[in-house]
């Protein structure tokens, strides 16, 4: 009996008894996600898609930004005809967004697909043409912790 040896030829990789390292792919760091607040060129997006967000960063122009996780979301109450403002209504807070052509904007975060909202501001971006997605102002009212009965 003559033994034989495998090439690579007719026994394929499973029974060759060699194996091949897979390179290990790039891991991904926290700041892999974090987008620029002010772009560089000028341009105003007002809003950014993403797959399955978990949380979203409202930036506000003059106010600090925040951050709600999505499960907080209790409801979205949209102008749908004239697409001109809408208000996410958190366990803890109400946002609400003044703008045009918001449709889009409702759209991926009623799918949990919206990264971030963005207010413009006209030192930071230029203005967008008419047809895009525009969020004039952003109002965050959150609900005060209640105070201490004095006794």
């Amino acid at each position: 009996m003559s033994k034989e040896t495998n090439t690579g030829g007719g026994m394929g990789k499973l029974w060759s008894g060699r194996q091949e390292q897979q390179p290990e792919p790039p891991r991904r760091t926290p700041e892999d996600n974090v987008l620029p607040l002010v772009r560089p060129d000028r341009t105003y997006v007002a809003f950014d898609n993403r797959d399955r967000a978990e949380r979203m960063h409202i930036h506000c122009a003059t106010q600090p930004s925040r951050y709600p996780n999505y499960h907080h979301l209790l409801d979205i109450i949209f102008d749908h005809d004239h697409q001109g403002a809408f208000t996410l209504v958190y366990s803890f807070m109400v946002v609400e967004v003044i703008g045009r052509n918001l449709a889009p904007v409702v759209h991926a975060i009623s799918f949990s697909n919206c990264g971030s909202i963005c207010e413009f501001h006209k030192k930071h971006y230029d203005p967008p043409a008419g047809h895009e997605p525009f969020i004039e102002s952003i109002t965050v009212v959150a609900a005060a912790p209640p105070s201490k009965a004095s006794a």
